[in-house]
């Protein structure tokens, strides 16, 4: 059960959460892109349990309604805000990325998977810019991780299974 992987990984999904028995993907030599998906859903889980992936998720919905047109308010009609000062700023830097080098976006959250590798994850965004496919993820984090470039990695994988002659080599974070 995940042996070889301890201190790296503190256990697979399936041994979190409990089950009777787990086919654990790292320890059954896929790639190490599957390694980013296992310590990203252990981060999720430990994000959710504290209560600190809120601010990230108003972002990310804030965001989502930009791309489809909608206006954003800081503050509602009686003065109260919506976002805390440190979220509207990510929006705002969004806003200011998206102006500036006027992207075409193909896809938002799209539920990304893997038949070679076994894996799945939600890309936050597929777009164009200058001529070339972009994976873009939105983090709200202070710092940046080792797993984010796995992440992106597997996704650009994912997406380039199922689309051979239409390849994403290129990932960024925003």
């Amino acid at each position: 059960s995940c042996s070889g992987w301890e201190g790296v990984v503190p256990a697979c999904y399936g041994h979190q959460v409990g089950a009777k028995s787990c086919r654990c993907p790292v320890r059954d030599g896929k790639e190490w892109y599957q390694l980013a998906m296992v310590i990203r859903s252990a981060q999720s889980r430990f994000t959710v349990l504290f209560g600190m992936g809120r601010s990230g998720t108003k972002v990310h919905q804030a965001i989502e309604n930009l791309l489809k047109g909608y206006k954003l308010n800081w503050f509602d009609q009686d003065g109260n805000a919506y976002y805390s000062e440190s979220e509207w700023k990510m929006i705002l830097a969004f806003q200011e990325f998206w102006t500036k080098y006027s992207p075409t976006l193909i896809a938002s959250e799209l539920h990304i998977f893997s038949n070679n590798h076994l894996y799945a994850g939600t890309v936050d965004l597929i777009i164009e810019m200058n001529g070339r496919k972009w994976i873009l993820d939105i983090k709200t984090s202070k710092s940046l991780h080792f797993t984010y470039d796995l992440q992106l990695a597997s996704y650009a994988e994912a997406w380039n299974e199922h689309n051979p002659n239409d390849k994403i080599e290129n990932y960024g974070i925003l």
